[in-house]
């Protein structure tokens, strides 16, 4: 090159000389924090294992080579499970390299099913169990495992179907993987229930217990899918295959039931030996003729004739039902003047 130097008067002086351009600056790059993969897999791009792409003064950064040595000198594919230090060198195109050392992780590898089945729940989370189900192949230490799934439905209805991911992750290097599956919902699982000892039930001559009778006998009553609103009960005959049990015209009392309880599926469970307590806390019923009027002096031979027909109740008969008259004052009917006088007829069955 000519190099030319003037002074403040203009005068001038020409100089050659000879200049060389030289690259004598290794590239540089910076590995990923956490490096994991499978046991048995093949040696990655070389570029995965950097954060973003290598760069250089000159050597763009596709120019730029990459090669990978282990302490132990092993190929990748090698490598047992477990921790292994590594050189990455970075060469530019004028031989500059830089050596980067780190640290990569081998594991067993993870595969999932191409179709799994979940039973029906009403919540969008599914255990740590299910999820693990969900592969054919995972590695031994799998408290080492974070499991989530991050792409499925709200709740899980029967019947419904579609496609869900799953995110795996390993604690000690938090290095993720991500998994999809297709999954079918079914629901086969029975209702749960706990019936309370001597539930107490109502006596009755006729008539058959109310869904909110049949509810109350217990403590727990769930299922996985069905509200409990929605499943069917059922009582039987401690001593008979499939006789429903009756209510009507059982006496009070202790007896001995089977329950079933059905969801919307057709999952029962059924239990035997449950104790029910029949009991009769209802008092009878009556109604008072709207006019009683008696002849003073006179003595009321039957009080059933102040009532407007005969008193019913759940369980006595009308002629096992007794009453008692009972007048304001104290005194007897046939002891009473002229005039109005309230009572209280007390019907006891």
């Amino acid at each position: 090159i000519f190099i030319t130097l003037t002074d403040e008067a203009g005068n001038t002086s020409r100089y050659m000389k000879n200049i060389s351009v030289v690259d004598t600056q290794a590239p540089e790059g910076k590995l990923k924090e956490a490096l994991f993969f499978e046991k048995g897999s093949k040696e990655p791009d070389l570029r995965e294992l950097l954060d973003g792409e290598p760069t250089d003064n000159w050597s763009l950064p596709e120019n730029i080579k990459l090669a990978l040595s282990f302490k132990d000198g092993k190929q990748f594919s090698e490598l047992p499970e477990g921790a292994h230090e590594f050189t990455l060198t970075l060469t530019d195109e004028r031989g500059n390299a830089r050596e980067l050392k780190g640290k990569l992780y081998i594991g067993e590898r993870f595969e999932i099913k191409s179709e799994v089945v979940v039973e029906a729940q009403r919540s969008q989370e599914l255990s740590r169990t299910i999820l693990e189900s969900w592969f054919d192949k995972r590695p031994k230490d799998t408290d080492d495992y974070e499991y989530r799934l991050t792409n499925g439905p709200k709740e899980w209805a029967p019947g419904a179907t579609g496609k869900a991911t799953v995110i795996v992750k390993n604690k000690t290097t938090n290095n993720t993987q991500e998994f999809t599956t297709n999954y079918t919902v079914v629901d086969t699982t029975a209702p749960k229930y706990t019936v309370i000892r001597d539930a107490p039930l109502e006596a009755r001559r006729k008539g058959s217990l109310t869904d909110e009778e049949l509810r109350s006998i217990f403590e727990k009553l769930e299922d996985n899918w069905s509200k409990p609103e929605d499943l069917q009960i059922e009582l039987f005959d401690y001593n008979g295959s499939n006789v429903p049990w009756e209510i009507a015209g059982t006496q009070p009392g202790v007896e001995i039931v089977k329950v079933r309880v059905t969801d919307q599926a057709g999952n029962a469970a059924t239990g035997s030996g449950y104790r029910i307590q029949v009991v009769d806390t209802t008092p009878p019923d009556g109604k008072l003729k709207d006019k009683i009027v008696i002849e003073q002096g006179m003595e009321l031979k039957d009080l059933r004739d102040l009532l407007e027909g005969d008193p019913t109740d759940n369980w006595s008969l009308p002629e096992k039902i007794s009453l008692s008259l009972a007048v304001d004052g104290g005194k007897q009917v046939s002891e009473l003047p002229r005039g109005e006088h309230k009572f209280t007829l007390t019907l006891t069955d």
